[in-house]
């Protein structure tokens, strides 16, 4: 999958080699997907990203005891933008992201085994792009985007094959120059929850 954003980034480069200033590429690492915190904010879950942690049990009220409680993994998440330039102010275009998740869940009070899951998911999302015009080295941005999310493998229980996907940033940030320069953005939606940094290029 890294090898197909990169893939994809250079094709962007090559297609647009002869243009002048009006198309633009970013490349992010992000936070841990949504569904992570979705199962988190539900009190259905035991473990946390990094650790096994089985022995973490939620102890929540009685209810808890009939549903299902996750151990899940998230990997961080691998965005690929890309945005023509209409004016100072918009720029329209899509957003590729993948993402992993997997771990098990289980019933504590079933005396089956817990079940695994290992999903792969990408997702592509048209989206808008409003500039803030400001300093030369430094310019502030907000975007939002929605499309779908391709979920791939062996699915958790509440994931469906094809999903609606959005993604807000209420504020991002560049910095550096005109043609290469850094970026970091806050998010919120179903793609990521908290942050990403990258860097972009103009061509």
């Amino acid at each position: 999958m890294k090898k197909t954003i990169l893939g994809v980034f250079l094709l962007f480069a090559a297609l647009s080699a002869g243009a002048q200033g009006q198309h633009e590429i970013n490349v992010f690492v992000g936070g841990y997907k949504s569904e992570f915190f979705q199962e988190d904010e539900s009190r259905n879950y035991y473990g946390d990203l990094l650790f096994d942690a089985t022995d973490n049990i939620h102890r929540g009220d009685l209810a808890d005891l009939y549903e299902p409680h996750y151990n899940i993994k998230s990997s961080p998440v691998l965005t690929v933008n890309y945005h023509y330039i209409l004016n100072r102010w918009l720029r329209l275009g899509a957003q590729m992201n993948w993402a992993g998740l997997s771990g098990e869940y289980r019933y504590l009070l079933s005396s089956r085994a817990p079940e695994k899951f290992s999903q792969q998911m990408v997702s592509v999302l048209p989206q808008a792009k409003f500039c803030i015009p400001g300093a030369r080295h430094f310019r502030l941005y907000g975007k939002l985007a929605a499309g779908l999310q391709f979920n791939m493998g062996t699915l958790y229980s509440r994931s469906r094959p094809v999903e609606f996907a959005w993604d807000v940033v209420p504020i991002g940030a560049e910095w550096g120059g005109r043609r290469f320069y850094g970026n970091a953005e806050f998010c919120y939606g179903s793609i990521i929850q908290g942050g990403r940094i990258g860097i972009g290029f103009r061509f």
